[in-house]
């Protein structure tokens, strides 16, 4: 099934994943996503290709599972809070960072990503 997100720039990523080494949110061991921030399921009326910033400000966990960091900035998400899901561990899958409930506030940085149709 497709979805459309807000697709994260490699110095978004690149940035995402320092910060996660440095809090310690990213065991080495599980799968480092760091890829999207999800819109919508399907295809609604979103502009493609339109740029967008996001403000990471919290840090949160499934623990043993899952971890993601909290943005701003994307509030059309359907995605009871926005977030870019971090890592997975093995087992686990990046829809688990929805169940994740208790957010802890980390000093905020800049994210950016272009809408897109992901499958």
């Amino acid at each position: 099934m497709s979805y459309t997100a807000i697709v994260l720039d490699e110095d978004s990523r690149t940035l995402a994943a320092e910060v996660a080494g440095r809090y310690g949110i990213a065991p080495i061991q599980w799968d480092l996503k760091l890829h999207h921030v999800t819109l919508a399921m399907g295809k609604p009326g979103f502009r493609i290709g339109e740029e967008r910033e996001l403000t990471v400000t919290h840090a949160g966990r499934v623990e043993g599972r899952v971890t993601a960091f909290r943005v701003s900035g994307a509030g059309d998400s359907c995605n009871k809070v926005p977030h870019v899901t971090i890592a997975v561990a093995k087992g686990a899958k990046p829809v688990e960072s929805n169940q994740i409930a208790d957010w802890r506030e980390i000093p905020p940085f800049t994210i950016r990503g272009k809408i897109e149709i992901c499958h």
